[in-house]
Protein backbone atom coordinates (compact mmCIF):
# COMPACT_ATOMS: atom_id res chain seq x y z
CA UNK A 1 0.00 0.00 0.00
CA UNK A 2 1.32 3.39 -0.82
CA UNK A 3 1.49 6.05 1.98
CA UNK A 4 -0.84 8.15 0.36
CA UNK A 5 -3.09 5.58 0.35
CA UNK A 6 -2.55 4.57 3.69
CA UNK A 7 -2.74 8.19 5.26
CA UNK A 8 -6.41 8.09 3.69
CA UNK A 9 -7.06 5.68 5.68
CA UNK A 10 -5.58 6.51 8.75
CA UNK A 11 -5.79 10.57 8.13
CA UNK A 12 -9.42 10.63 5.68
CA UNK A 13 -10.64 13.89 6.59
CA UNK A 14 -8.80 17.04 7.14
CA UNK A 15 -9.40 18.91 10.60
CA UNK A 16 -8.12 22.14 11.41
CA UNK A 17 -7.00 20.19 14.48
CA UNK A 18 -5.06 17.98 12.94
CA UNK A 19 -3.37 20.72 10.89
CA UNK A 20 -2.39 22.51 14.30
CA UNK A 21 -0.59 19.57 14.80
CA UNK A 22 0.81 18.99 11.43
CA UNK A 23 1.88 22.81 11.52
CA UNK A 24 4.08 21.53 14.66
CA UNK A 25 5.47 18.46 13.20
CA UNK A 26 6.75 20.88 10.22
CA UNK A 27 8.39 23.25 12.48
CA UNK A 28 9.89 20.80 14.32
CA UNK A 29 10.79 19.66 10.53
CA UNK A 30 12.29 22.55 9.69
CA UNK A 31 14.59 23.12 12.90
CA UNK A 32 15.78 20.04 12.34
CA UNK A 33 17.20 20.89 9.15
CA UNK A 34 17.98 24.66 10.06
CA UNK A 35 19.99 23.50 13.04
CA UNK A 36 21.78 20.73 10.70
CA UNK A 37 25.72 21.05 9.70
CA UNK A 38 24.58 20.75 6.11
CA UNK A 39 23.12 24.26 5.09
CA UNK A 40 19.68 22.81 4.70
CA UNK A 41 18.27 26.60 5.36
CA UNK A 42 16.37 26.30 1.81
CA UNK A 43 13.85 22.86 2.92
CA UNK A 44 14.08 24.82 6.56
CA UNK A 45 12.43 27.77 5.04
CA UNK A 46 9.60 25.94 3.23
CA UNK A 47 8.74 23.98 6.39
CA UNK A 48 8.63 27.17 8.02
CA UNK A 49 6.39 28.84 5.92
CA UNK A 50 3.76 25.61 5.48
CA UNK A 51 4.04 26.14 9.36
CA UNK A 52 3.09 29.85 8.86
CA UNK A 53 0.25 29.09 6.47
CA UNK A 54 -1.30 26.42 8.82
CA UNK A 55 -1.19 28.34 11.95
CA UNK A 56 -2.87 31.57 10.29
CA UNK A 57 -5.87 29.04 8.96
CA UNK A 58 -6.02 27.54 11.87
CA UNK A 59 -6.46 30.56 13.54
CA UNK A 60 -8.75 31.98 11.13
CA UNK A 61 -11.06 28.27 11.60
CA UNK A 62 -10.99 28.89 15.05
CA UNK A 63 -12.12 32.24 14.98
CA UNK A 64 -14.76 31.51 12.71
CA UNK A 65 -15.96 28.51 14.58
CA UNK A 66 -15.28 25.66 12.18
CA UNK A 67 -16.49 22.66 14.01
CA UNK A 68 -13.02 20.99 15.45
CA UNK A 69 -14.25 17.50 13.36
CA UNK A 70 -15.56 19.57 10.08
CA UNK A 71 -13.44 18.35 6.96
CA UNK A 72 -11.73 21.48 5.60
CA UNK A 73 -11.88 19.94 1.98
CA UNK A 74 -14.21 19.07 -0.23
CA UNK A 75 -16.40 20.68 -1.80
CA UNK A 76 -17.87 23.68 0.36
CA UNK A 77 -15.78 22.75 3.16
CA UNK A 78 -13.76 25.45 5.24
CA UNK A 79 -10.90 26.15 2.49
CA UNK A 80 -13.34 26.60 -0.42
CA UNK A 81 -15.59 28.66 1.88
CA UNK A 82 -12.75 30.77 2.81
CA UNK A 83 -11.32 31.21 -0.83
CA UNK A 84 -15.08 32.35 -2.11
CA UNK A 85 -15.50 35.16 0.89
CA UNK A 86 -16.04 38.11 0.03
CA UNK A 87 -12.28 39.11 1.90
CA UNK A 88 -10.61 36.86 -0.01
CA UNK A 89 -8.03 38.50 -2.11
CA UNK A 90 -4.60 36.04 -1.85
CA UNK A 91 -3.32 34.31 -4.76
CA UNK A 92 -4.09 31.17 -3.92
CA UNK A 93 -4.94 28.95 -0.42
CA UNK A 94 -1.31 29.14 0.07
CA UNK A 95 -1.18 33.04 0.69
CA UNK A 96 0.16 34.10 4.17
CA UNK A 97 -0.53 37.69 3.54
CA UNK A 98 -4.41 36.63 1.86
CA UNK A 99 -5.07 34.62 5.08
CA UNK A 100 -3.70 37.26 7.16
CA UNK A 101 -6.05 39.83 5.79
CA UNK A 102 -8.76 37.44 5.56
CA UNK A 103 -9.12 36.32 9.33
CA UNK A 104 -8.44 40.53 10.23
CA UNK A 105 -11.21 41.61 7.87
CA UNK A 106 -13.30 38.65 9.75
CA UNK A 107 -12.45 39.72 13.20
CA UNK A 108 -13.17 43.59 12.16
CA UNK A 109 -16.35 42.64 11.05
CA UNK A 110 -17.21 40.88 13.90
CA UNK A 111 -16.00 43.74 16.07
CA UNK A 112 -13.48 41.68 17.75
CA UNK A 113 -10.62 43.27 16.35
CA UNK A 114 -7.17 42.82 17.72
CA UNK A 115 -5.38 45.01 19.90
CA UNK A 116 -3.23 47.61 18.09
CA UNK A 117 -0.09 46.51 18.78
CA UNK A 118 -0.53 42.78 18.55
CA UNK A 119 -2.57 42.97 14.73
CA UNK A 120 0.67 45.13 13.91
CA UNK A 121 2.81 42.78 15.15
CA UNK A 122 0.95 39.94 12.99
CA UNK A 123 1.50 41.99 9.78
CA UNK A 124 5.07 42.70 10.08
CA UNK A 125 5.69 39.08 10.47
CA UNK A 126 3.41 37.44 8.24
CA UNK A 127 5.01 40.04 5.90
CA UNK A 128 8.42 39.17 7.01
CA UNK A 129 7.57 35.54 5.80
CA UNK A 130 5.91 36.54 2.38
CA UNK A 131 8.87 38.02 1.47
CA UNK A 132 10.56 34.97 1.84
CA UNK A 133 8.55 31.83 1.89
CA UNK A 134 6.18 30.66 -1.10
CA UNK A 135 5.21 27.41 -2.07
CA UNK A 136 7.37 26.98 -5.45
CA UNK A 137 10.44 26.57 -3.26
CA UNK A 138 10.15 23.04 -3.28
CA UNK A 139 11.55 23.23 -6.74
CA UNK A 140 14.41 25.43 -5.65
CA UNK A 141 18.07 24.97 -4.45
CA UNK A 142 19.53 27.78 -3.58
CA UNK A 143 20.65 28.05 0.06
CA UNK A 144 18.95 30.85 2.52
CA UNK A 145 21.72 33.47 4.16
CA UNK A 146 21.26 33.02 8.47
CA UNK A 147 19.74 36.45 7.86
CA UNK A 148 17.14 34.87 5.82
CA UNK A 149 16.91 31.73 7.89
CA UNK A 150 16.69 34.20 11.39
CA UNK A 151 14.09 36.12 9.75
CA UNK A 152 11.96 33.71 8.89
CA UNK A 153 12.87 31.84 12.25
CA UNK A 154 11.72 34.56 14.70
CA UNK A 155 8.81 35.37 12.55
CA UNK A 156 7.12 31.86 12.55
CA UNK A 157 7.92 31.36 16.36
CA UNK A 158 6.53 34.80 16.93
CA UNK A 159 3.56 33.35 15.33
CA UNK A 160 3.48 29.79 16.86
CA UNK A 161 3.55 31.67 20.69
CA UNK A 162 0.49 34.22 19.54
CA UNK A 163 -1.67 32.24 17.26
CA UNK A 164 -3.67 31.51 19.86
CA UNK A 165 -4.46 34.71 20.66
CA UNK A 166 -5.04 35.83 16.79
CA UNK A 167 -7.34 32.77 16.42
CA UNK A 168 -9.90 33.15 19.58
Amino acid sequence: MSFIARLQLVEPVETWPAMEAAAEERFLDGLALASGTENRTTGAIYLFGYTAEMLLKVAYFRFTNVPRHENLRGRRGALDKAQNHAAWHGRNLHDLVGWMNLLLDERAAQNRALDIPTAGLLQLHVRVLDGHWREVLRYKQTPATITEMDEVYTSVDWLRTNYDQIGS
